[in-house]
């Protein structure tokens, strides 16, 4: 993600946004996790689509 982007992203999350990090994405596309920018509205969750669902079932 380019500079202006991540700024945006910060910015949005004075508001709430949170985003979350898959683990098994990050493990299927070999990524390294140490890459990943660091930020308060940024977590990395073992499954992504559980954290989103998991609201659901509530």
């Amino acid at each position: 993600m380019v500079p202006q982007r991540f700024q945006c992203v910060r910015d949005v999350a004075k508001n709430g946004l949170q985003v979350f990090v898959c683990d098994i994405t990050f493990e299927r596309l070999k990524r390294d996790r140490s890459k990943t920018r660091k930020g308060d509205c940024l977590s990395c969750v073992p499954s992504g689509v559980a954290t989103v669902a998991a609201p659901q079932t509530k």
